[in-house]
């Protein structure tokens, strides 16, 4: 981050290993790390490559078998709601999904990512302590609706 930058956290985000109830009853559900090796990987493509999915704990890149690539979230999140594999994504993505039962988390035990980097959504501002009346609103509004990302929180 640029040091004559001010950082404001309104929320941090979390990533889940998800899957519609449908494939889960019809390929059991994975009670473990190595248990996800015999599923359908449903993976992100970004500007940094093809989003791999990584056990926190052991900084381990979990083995699965890669069913679609795609640079697109919502078709994958379709596609797992349509029970065509175990998808990755930020909690705030899925959040809907999840409280309709449309989606359940796998392993919610084990905190997975795709990088080592916690991953925030920030407000960055000038260090100065002039800040304008409308800019001021604009930070407050959001970290009032936002809440810390109580609202998405699977």
């Amino acid at each position: 981050m640029d040091s004559n930058l001010k950082q404001k956290i309104i929320a941090r985000q979390r990533h889940f290993l998800l899957a519609s109830p449908a494939y889960l009853a019809k390929n059991g559900t994975p009670q473990t790390p190595d248990e996800l090796a015999t599923h359908q990987g449903l993976f992100y493509r970004g500007e940094l490559g093809v989003l791999r999915f990584k056990n926190l704990n052991t900084n381990q890149i979990l083995e699965i078998k890669e069913k679609m690539v795609s640079n697109n979230a919502d078709s994958l999140i379709q596609m797992a709601m349509d029970g065509e594999g175990i998808v990755m994504m930020p909690d705030w993505a899925v959040a809907d999904e999840v409280k309709t039962g449309k989606l359940v988390p796998i392993l919610p035990h084990i905190p997975i990512a795709s990088g080592n980097e916690e991953i925030v959504l920030a407000i960055l501002t000038p260090q100065s302590t002039y800040r304008p009346v409308s800019v001021q609103a604009v930070i407050d509004f959001l970290v009032e609706k936002w809440d810390g990302g109580k609202s998405w929180q699977v």
